[in-house]
């Protein structure tokens, strides 16, 4: 999964998605009648109701996560998991702003990733552009359509050190691996887009 505002997260194959962080609990607001919660937290605890009749999501990202972002066994019908930390602390605890995989030069979606993306370390990455932790789990609805097509739904999402202003964010789905990371200049990202490959842009 590649996620692209000011910090890169190192890319992850479509099927091994990430997830989690630590989001202050809010009022869940559910908009679907599956197992996954859609409310602004990341707590299970904090239950979501919809109808008619009446049912409860049971899942939430720390269902798939534990703080430290190891993985939790997967539950019914989810079919991968993964987490990629972008958060990192100074040494007395604070936030640090500094990253080794800031876009840099050439970085557009357009590109090819190897050669086409570039990252490079910043010292002070601005709060409202940094993203802390991203997301996402792959879920196979057990219940078949008309069909007979048993669909596959992909949860994702992300945190950011600060929400003011307003940010456009990308999610890529890739096919195969693809990183980067320095502590001086331009670095080529090593990877390849495939047909297939899935860019969310929100």
């Amino acid at each position: 999964m590649q996620v692209r505002t000011r910090r890169s997260l190192k890319a992850i194959g479509i099927l091994a998605a990430v997830s989690v962080a630590v989001l202050v609990p809010a009022t869940a607001y559910a908009v679907h009648d599956l197992n996954f919660q859609l409310d602004g937290d990341v707590s299970a605890s904090t239950l979501t109701h919809v109808g008619p009749p009446p049912s409860t999501q049971s899942l939430d990202w720390d269902s798939f996560f534990d703080s430290s972002g190891s993985p939790k066994p997967l539950p019914s019908d989810f079919t991968s998991s993964g987490f990629q930390r972008d958060f990192q602390t100074n040494p007395d605890g604070s936030f640090s702003t500094a990253d080794h995989s800031t876009y840099a030069t050439g970085s557009k979606d357009t590109l090819n990733i190897t050669p086409g993306w570039q990252c490079a370390f910043a010292n002070n990455v601005n709060s409202k552009v940094d993203i802390m932790n991203a997301y996402a789990v792959a879920y196979t609805n057990p219940t078949a359509d008309s069909n007979g097509v048993h669909h596959q739904i992909l949860y994702f999402g992300m945190e950011k050190n600060a929400n003011t202003g307003d940010n456009n964010v990308g999610f890529w789905f890739l096919q195969s691996s693809a990183d980067c990371s320095t502590s001086g200049s331009n670095t080529p990202w090593t990877g390849n887009h495939a047909d297939g490959d899935i860019l969310i842009v929100s």
